[in-house]
């Protein structure tokens, strides 16, 4: 009687796994890829629309102070002008044609004794902002300085901004720029 073995006696081992199909797996292998880099192109895309369209600024209830640096300014008015300045020596500083100045009257007190100054921007819509204008031969005191000589007492500022005349409708308050990822807080004078 013959056996389906051969001589050795021993049964032929069988494979534990199943054969693997080869062109199947390759196959899932690129769907998984696809799958992962569309998620993280999705989730890059989501990332770069939150931290350049989205606003990152917290209006402050009217009359509490920005901190900027070492400085803490709380702003008392705004106004508006298409000249500054002027006297019987001088002729008055007239703004440019479709701007105006926006004189913002403030506040500013050093919380340390360190040297330093502060320089805080105007806020208007859509995240626009100005820097402070200087005026030759204005007298202001912008740059906080001395506020550092007298740290704990508050001492009047002016800043001067220069801003065409279709957004002076359209200014938020002042404003200091944080690089941490916070939000910049936006401060508006008191009733």
């Amino acid at each position: 009687m013959s056996t389906p073995y051969p001589v050795t006696g021993a049964a032929p081992r069988r494979a534990r796994y199943a054969p693997v199909d080869r062109p199947r797996l390759r196959s899932w292998l690129w769907v998984l890829i696809a799958g992962s880099l569309t998620i993280a192109l999705l989730a890059g895309w989501a990332f770069y629309v939150r931290a350049f369209t989205v606003d990152r600024h917290r209006q402050l209830p009217p009359g509490e102070p920005i901190v900027d640096g070492d400085f803490s300014i709380r702003v008392l008015g705004f106004s508006r002008t298409a000249s500054l300045g002027g006297s019987e020596y001088s002729d008055p500083e007239v703004a440019p044609p479709g701007s105006e100045y926006v004189v913002v009257q403030a506040e500013a007190t050093a919380v340390t004794a360190a040297e330093s100054y502060c320089a805080p921007q105007l806020l208007g819509a859509n995240g626009q902002r100005w820097e402070r204008a200087s005026v030759y031969g204005l007298d202001t005191v912008d740059n906080c300085e001395n506020a550092a000589a007298a740290p704990g007492r508050p001492m009047p500022q002016t800043f001067l901004y220069l801003v065409p005349t279709s957004q002076i409708d359209r200014l938020y308050g002042l404003t200091s720029e944080h690089y941490d990822g916070s939000y910049d807080k936006v401060g508006t004078p008191a009733p």
